[in-house]
């Protein structure tokens, strides 16, 4: 079966509040296990570890985007510059398309007419995915705050800990236009096997 191979590279789109994060594939608690490697700290704050958790559905979202328009596989991942508590600078993969270039084609939202082909179509479709918006995402996120959880129903026995909860969070776009996001974008064909 016929594959191309692409190189993504996606640079960094800085955002505030719900924007915040960027994109990221590597998780809070990746992060903090770290491979076994000091230091393996966790997040600062509930604030930082939910942008994580944003950037990491984003992250998704831009995977889930490119396998609307074919079966492509993800591979190779390097994200630069990213810690615990902040976005990472680039985040890079190689992409394998299952059947090759002829299967590459996407709408142009701007004119119905018109499709984008081979590496303009990885482009809009990562392009996409930094566009979409999550209003009450439901996610479990780590929580460095310390509280009192009771035990065996009581408060007198009650311990502290951190740890994963339950929260509704929005995710917004990090562009408000496939034009503007595609100039993030980076795609470079590899091989073809």
């Amino acid at each position: 079966m016929l594959s191309t191979f692409y190189r993504v590279s996606i640079a960094a789109i800085a955002g505030t509040g719900d924007a915040a994060g960027f994109i990221d594939p590597t998780t809070v608690q990746t992060y903090m296990a770290n491979n076994g490697v000091a230091p393996t700290v966790p997040p600062s704050t509930l604030t930082t570890s939910t942008d994580k958790v944003r950037a990491n559905v984003r992250y998704k979202d831009v995977v889930e985007n490119l396998q609307l328009v074919a079966n492509m596989y993800v591979s190779n991942i390097v994200v630069t510059g990213g810690t615990v508590d902040s976005a990472p600078s680039n985040v890079a993969f190689t992409l394998e398309v299952e059947r090759g270039d002829s299967v590459l084609t996407t709408r142009d939202e701007a004119n119905t007419a018109v499709e984008i082909t081979g590496a303009n179509a990885i482009v809009r479709c990562v392009a996409r995915g930094l566009c979409e918006s999550r209003i009450n995402k439901l996610d479990a996120v780590y929580d460095p705050t310390l509280s009192t959880a009771a035990q065996n129903g009581s408060i007198s026995n009650a311990a502290a800990r951190v740890g994963l909860r339950l929260m509704n969070f929005n995710v917004a776009a990090l562009a408000n236009s496939v034009t503007t996001a595609s100039a993030s974008v980076t795609v470079t064909r590899l091989a073809v096997n």
